[in-house]
């Protein structure tokens, strides 16, 4: 039976397609950079973190966007193989390392899942 991966990330073979497992864990928070703080400063530290972060075994994504209405808000998506590996993450050091900087207000966060 021949076997082959669509552009979608589905899986099929000559009769019906396979479907993959949809376990992984994404978080998304939004951050207020503290009025106090460089703009440039948090965008660095979240980089030094985001380098971190992606070296993580169970991490596969961590992406830092901008809101378009404030420029003092941004907004976090990460994604984990599982949420083990989320909190593998959040115990992390270069992650306590980014709070200790104390440079965002955390205002909100959220999981979620992916939509096959």
């Amino acid at each position: 039976v021949a076997v082959f991966e669509d552009l979608y990330g589905n899986l099929w073979d000559l009769i019906e397609p396979v479907v993959k497992s949809n376990s992984h864990y994404f978080s998304t928070a939004i951050l207020a950079i503290k009025p106090e703080v460089d703009f440039d400063t948090v965008i660095k530290a979240l980089k030094k973190l985001q380098a971190e972060t992606k070296l993580e075994s169970g991490n596969f994504l961590f992406e830092l966007h901008s809101n378009t209405t404030d420029a003092k808000q941004i907004i976090v998506w990460e994604g984990f193989y599982s949420e083990s590996d989320f909190q593998v993450h959040l115990n992390s050091v270069h992650l306590q390392d980014f709070l200790k900087q104390n440079v965002v207000d955390f205002i909100s966060g959220y999981p979620a899942t992916r939509i096959m």
